[in-house]
C-alpha cells in the first residue's frame, strides 16, 4: 500500500510530549525520534507531517503544540466557515495516520474526566470526518508525578481524573462513530521527567514502542479494517 514513492504520511498531533519536552537530551523530538528508527528499521516507508518541526531527528515535522489541550484543537478559526484549527491542519498537511496524545494541560487546568472525553468526542468526530480520513491512534495518558498540586477547581487529584479518563477513552470507540484506535504504552512515574508532567527518555521510548506496535498491527491488517484497541505488550 505505502512505498518511497508514496509513504505512510503521519501526523503527531498533541502538546509538548509530542514537541518533546524531555530533560534528556537521548531522547530527541520526544518519541518521534524512537518511533522514526522503529518504523525505518521495520521497512515502514513514512513521512512525518505538521507545520512544525523540532528535534535533531531525519524528519522533524510535527504538530505538538506545547500547553495545549483537547478542545483547542477543537476551536472554530473562521466564525464565518466555523473551519476547525485541527481540520486546517489536515488541509496543510494531509495524512494517512494521525497519532494523537493530548490532554495532560486538560487534567493540570482542572479538567474533569467527563469533560475531557466530550471535548474528545468532538475532536475525533472533526478528525474522521475530514477528507483525508486518517486512521487515528489516540494514547491514554501518562500518570503525573506526586509533586503536583491537586486543582482547587475540583476534589479529585491529577491521577484519579487520569486513571477515570484513561477507562472511559478505553470505550470511546464504541460511541463516537469514529475509527479510532486507543493506545496504552503503560506508562509509570519512573517514565517521567523531574518536572512530574514530561515523559523522559524511557517514557518516549515507551510511547514509541506502543505507537509503532499499533500501526505495524494496522498496516499488517492492510491499514483498514474494524476499529480497536491496541496494547503494548
Amino acid at each position: 500500500m505505502f512505498s518511497a514513492e508514496q509513504p505512510l504520511r503521519i501526523m503527531p498531533l498533541g502538546a509538548s510530549n509530542t514537541q518533546g519536552m524531555a530533560v534528556d537530551p537521548q531522547s530527541p523530538g520526544g518519541y518521534r525520534g524512537p518511533l522514526q528508527a522503529m518504523l525505518a528499521a521495520g521497512g515502514v516507508p513514512f513521512d512525518f507531517v505538521g507545520s512544525l518541526r523540532g528535534g535533531a531527528i531525519a524528519d522533524p515535522d510535527h504538530e505538538g503544540h506545547g500547553g495545549m489541550t483537547i478542545d483547542w484543537y477543537a476551536q472554530a478559526l473562521d466564525p464565518t466557515t466555523g473551519r476547525t484549527r485541527v481540520e486546517a491542519l489536515l488541509d496543510a498537511n494531509p495524512a494517512d495516520v494521525v497519532l494523537l496524545l493530548v490532554g495532560t494541560n486538560d487534567v493540570n487546568g482542572g479538567d474533569s474526566a467527563e469533560t475531557m472525553i466530550a471535548e474528545m468526542v468532538q475532536l475525533l468526530r472533526l478528525i474522521d470526518d475530514h477528507p483525508a480520513d486518517p486512521a487515528v491512534f489516540v494514547m491514554k495518558l501518562q500518570p503525573l508525578g506526586p509533586q503536583l498540586p491537586v486543582s482547587p477547581l475540583r476534589a479529585e487529584t491529577g491521577n484519579e481524573v487520569i486513571e477515570r479518563y484513561n477507562t472511559m477513552l478505553g470505550t470511546l470507540v464504541g460511541y463516537t462513530g469514529s475509527d479510532a484506535r486507543v493506545v496504552d504504552m503503560l506508562a509509570t512515574s519512573d517514565d517521567l521527567s523531574p518536572d512530574g508532567i514530561h515523559l523522559n527518555a524511557a517514557g518516549y521510548l515507551r510511547a514509541a514502542a506502543a505507537w509503532d506496535q499499533a500501526i505495524d498491527e494496522w498496516l499488517v491488517g492492510g491499514g483498514a479494517g474494524q476499529p480497536g484497541d491496541f496494547w503494548m505488550s
